[in-house]
């Protein structure tokens, strides 16, 4: 699904996503990329002591800005969403 972007995955004290979740993960950057031109993609990923996970998502588009949303969650899919929503908002700021 990530065929059209570059998404690269860095993952501390977690098992790296399988491909269920990178899909979903791919899907909800290409909703965001339907607003601005990716570049690329960096997700951070790890889980804290307290059992949430902790996402950190860098966007850079292809004129040169960049997007950063940062979401902990019970799920990877809850935060995810949560930085899918925040990414949009900063990119319609961002071009108004």
């Amino acid at each position: 699904m990530n065929n059209c972007m570059n998404i690269e995955y860095y993952y501390k004290n977690i098992d790296p996503f399988g491909e269920a979740t990178k899909d979903y993960i791919a899907k909800k950057i290409a909703s965001v990329a339907k607003i601005v031109a990716v570049r690329d993609v960096n997700i951070e990923a790890s889980r804290r002591k307290d059992g949430l996970f902790y996402l950190n998502v860098i966007v850079r588009a292809m004129d040169g800005s960049e997007y950063r949303a940062t979401e902990n969650s019970a799920s990877v899919h809850a935060s995810i969403d949560i930085i899918e929503e925040e990414l949009k908002s900063q990119i319609r700021r961002d071009t108004l």
